[in-house]
């Protein structure tokens, strides 16, 4: 037998009764602007019951507010400090740039200002170093508009040889580094022989000598006509046991992709 179980009816009049306090509040704020004086206990009964409620949505409302307004200042803090990253590399490049100029403009002072007055020295930009499609060469930005004639001496800061000049052109010029593969030149080592150094390219450079010759590893080489200019240090000495000669190598003492400039001995 089917059996009817009646459900419990949520009673609706005690929400009914208070929206229609709520709504009688109201009113009276409406119309009067204020709490009427025969209406004030009904009112401070009204605020002393609803109290909890209204205390509950400011803080509610409070707290919010603060959390939106902290994503706003964490934003805005945010794009300024990407702002202030970007006007801080926009600085320390600037400084590296002129700290460059700075630098480059020192070195050229003072190896203009050991050059004899008899001498005359322009200096020049690289544009192509080995490696960039040219072999043991440089190409620089000056030529027979700037007095440079094939021959001339190339150097880097007045005093260190790195080869002369050929295929001179109006505004450009060609340099053949001492190391291209054979190339000879006269050179000073140690102070206490003369020889003949060949290039054998890469920037490296050799001396082939009889072995009764005293040579050690460290030796400075120098060109040995005028001017006296730097070619490097003795790296190796290969000692061939069968044979009479020894092999010396050295390569030339500058970095050639960390210099931008070059000087030329016009005579």
């Amino acid at each position: 037998m089917y059996l009817h179980h009646p459900t419990k009816k949520k009673n609706k009049y005690p929400l009914i009764f208070v929206g229609a306090l709520i709504a009688l509040f109201l009113t009276l704020i409406a119309v009067k602007g204020s709490f009427p004086q025969a209406t004030s206990s009904v009112a401070k009964t009204f605020l002393s019951v609803f109290k909890p409620v209204f205390s509950a949505k400011n803080k509610i409302f409070s707290t919010t507010g603060r959390f939106f307004s902290g994503f706003g200042d964490n934003a805005a803090l945010k794009k300024e400090n990407e702002f202030l990253k970007e006007k801080t590399k926009e600085l320390e490049s600037k400084n590296i740039i002129a700290e460059e100029i700075f630098k480059e403009n020192k070195i050229l002072n003072e190896v203009l200002n050991h050059v004899s007055p008899d001498s005359k020295m322009a200096a020049a930009l690289i544009l192509e170093r080995p490696g960039y499609g040219i072999y043991d060469s440089l190409i620089i930005d000056s030529g027979a508009d700037n007095g440079i004639k094939e021959g001339n001496m190339v150097t880097a800061f007045g005093n260190v040889l790195l080869g002369r000049t050929f295929d001179v052109a109006s505004g450009i010029s060609k340099v053949r580094l001492i190391s291209y593969p054979g190339e000879e030149i006269n050179v000073s080592v140690g102070g206490r022989f003369a020889a003949s150094a060949k290039g054998v390219g890469g920037v490296n450079m050799e001396i082939n000598i009889p072995k009764n010759i005293e040579v050690f590893i460290g030796d400075n080489v120098f060109f040995s006509g005028i001017p006296r200019l730097f070619l490097g240090v003795v790296e190796s000495i290969d000692r061939e046991p069968a044979g009479p000669f020894q092999k010396i190598l050295f390569r030339l003492p500058v970095n050639l992709n960390e210099i931008n400039h070059v000087f030329i001995l016009i005579e």
